[in-house]
């Protein structure tokens, strides 16, 4: 799998180079448009001038925000998470993984960054809840992998079940595999 590099202690979920390229290449490519709107906002008419400027520095605060992100994520060469010595961990947060009670992975709305970048959802037996982005850069096939073979055999029994329940599923409860 591109974005699963095993260790000798456990597994880390890295970015994938293609994917991170691509989504540097569409950030790249909404800030220069977003940067055209701003350009020719100042030509337009006041209302339409006005429209223009305000859906370009949106473009370009968002755009921008993103393109930064990814580009630090890639720079940093440390993995997204890791599955190691019975814990899901980052350089920031660690949980053990006995104490996980459910988990979802995909868009949620519980913050603003859950709207733009897919993440691991893990609520603990404790009810709190802790957050390992993906940055759009791992597959949800990966993700599934790294769940159902490093995460589940250790996690209760309800975060199984619920795994199994909702697999393809995002946690807004839409299915993904739908033809719609």
């Amino acid at each position: 799998m591109k974005s699963l590099r095993e260790t000798e202690s456990g597994i880390e979920v890295i970015p994938a180079k293609f994917d991170a390229g691509c989504f540097v290449s569409v950030c790249v490519l909404m800030l220069a448009g977003a940067a055209v709107l701003l350009y020719f906002a100042k030509d337009m008419f006041i209302l339409k001038g006005i429209l223009y400027g305000i859906v370009g520095v949106i473009g370009a605060l968002f755009f921008g925000g993103a393109l930064l992100k990814v580009l630090s994520v890639v720079r940093s060469k440390e993995p997204l998470f890791e599955v190691r010595s019975g814990y899901l961990q980052n350089k920031r947060k660690k949980v053990a993984l006995t104490d996980i009670d459910e988990l979802t992975y995909g868009w949620h709305t519980d913050r603003p960054s859950g709207m733009v970048f897919q993440a691991l959802v893990v609520r603990t037996v404790r009810n709190n809840r802790y957050y390992f982005s993906t940055y759009n850069m791992v597959s949800q096939q990966e993700i599934d992998l790294v769940v159902r073979q490093h995460i589940l055999p250790y996690a209760t029994a309800a975060c199984r079940e619920s795994w199994e329940a909702t697999e393809g599923k995002t946690p807004f409860g839409a299915d993904e595999n739908a033809k719609g």
